[in-house]
């Protein structure tokens, strides 16, 4: 057996050339990986999902933290070593999330070697991207923050929601960081924009030294469809009154926040959590639940739901809700259910939290190697 070693360079022009029928199948891997991850449906003859917990270490020398993200699968096994800047501290230069993807086959050949800068953002983008797929309605999207999570979530809701993108704002502090999420926007190819009917969506900066920053950015997000967060804030991003309100309430949208992961950090208000989180009366748009990608995860590392004390009855894994159209099967009492969640997930007011989990690489990286290996990209040892 080979062993396929991806740079991050031959990772990111797999990625930025998929077509939409590409990232279907990537999806459609990410999905059943996770529901079968949250409902325990595959069989133990083909192996089931574990996720060990995560492990980090900090080096107070250099500013950085240090994560182990090790995961189990059908397929194999894998763990991710990525080192980023620990929160809070000023490291000069600033230091860009870097590490590497190792895969191994269930008998503990190694498979795969992937840098980890792509293929992170790309998956942690590709889970929320799944609920993005389900909007009925996507014209207006914000996005706070400007590294690669940022440019990833954009890119991918224009691959599945261009023909009705009409605005694309990009909220940072750093104008000039934001404007280079917008360069790389601007430099997908005209016949690409054209082919995902995007090309004559606006693409708009918003920063604190912008003129009435403060109602721009309440305008902006009470008329976005999705808001992204992709920022690693340990205070909220914006006042939460903003959306709770009764003008903010006059329109439902997907709120997405992956940039937080330690019990210190938040990117949501919690009014807007705990409005979310309540139990579903009159409006069925409400849903009653925030959808997580792990709730083990999420209940010890989101500071968000931390700190808004907001249990486990609370909230849905992704695993449990992003393949609803196979479940048409269903009578009776959980038809109504099923129909009840869909029509949330599809025009409801929906918010999902990611801390990230190590099934994601093990399950993108190893399709990847898969896609890189027919394009003929990628370094094979053989023997390894």
């Amino acid at each position: 057996m080979s062993l396929t070693v991806l740079t991050d360079a031959q990772a990111k022009s797999v990625l930025d050339n998929l077509t939409a029928t590409q990232l279907l199948g990537f999806q459609r891997h990410l999905s059943k990986a996770l529901r079968e991850y949250s409902t325990n449906t595959q069989s133990i003859e083909d192996g089931t999902y574990h996720q060990p917990p995560r492990t980090h270490h900090s080096n107070p020398r250099t500013g950085t933290t240090t994560l182990f993200m090790p995961s189990v699968g059908p397929t194999g096994m894998g763990i991710k070593v990525v080192t980023l800047s620990t929160p809070g501290q000023q490291v000069a230069p600033a230091i860009k999330p870097t590490g590497a993807i190792m895969l191994f086959a269930p008998d503990g050949t190694a498979t795969g070697l992937l840098h980890a800068g792509a293929v992170t953002a790309f998956r942690t983008a590709l889970a929320s991207s799944c609920l993005v797929n389900l909007r009925s309605t996507v014209r207006d999207i914000i996005v706070f923050g400007a590294g690669k999570q940022a440019y990833w979530h954009v890119r991918l809701a224009l691959i599945q929601k261009g023909s009705t993108a009409a605005r694309v704002t990009v909220i940072n502090r750093n104008k000039t960081t934001a404007q280079e999420v917008l360069r790389d926007l601007d430099n997908v190819p005209s016949e690409v924009k054209a082919r995902e009917g995007w090309q004559a969506a606006k693409l708009d900066v918003l920063s604190p030294d912008t003129p009435d920053y403060k109602g721009l950015l309440q305008q902006r997000l009470r008329e976005a469809d999705i808001i992204f967060c992709c920022t690693p804030s340990t205070e909220d991003l914006f006042d939460g009154s903003i959306l709770t309100s009764g003008e903010g309430r006059k329109k439902t949208r997907l709120v997405v926040a992956v940039g937080s992961y330690t019990p210190a950090m938040r990117e949501l208000p919690e009014e807007l959590l705990l409005q979310s989180a309540k139990a579903p009366r009159n409006d069925p748009l409400d849903g009653g639940a925030i959808v997580v990608d792990t709730l083990e995860g999420v209940m010890t590392e989101a500071g968000e739901i931390i700190h808004a004390k907001i249990g486990p009855s609370r909230l849905v894994e992704l695993g449990e809700v992003v393949d609803l159209d196979q479940n048409s099967s269903a009578a009776g009492e959980a038809k109504h259910k099923d129909e009840a969640r869909a029509r949330w997930l599809s025009e409801g007011n929906v918010i999902y939290k990611s801390v990230g989990l190590g099934l994601m690489d093990l399950v993108v990286g190893g399709y990847l190697i898969e896609v890189a290996s027919e394009g003929h990209l990628g370094t094979r040892i053989e023997g390894f």
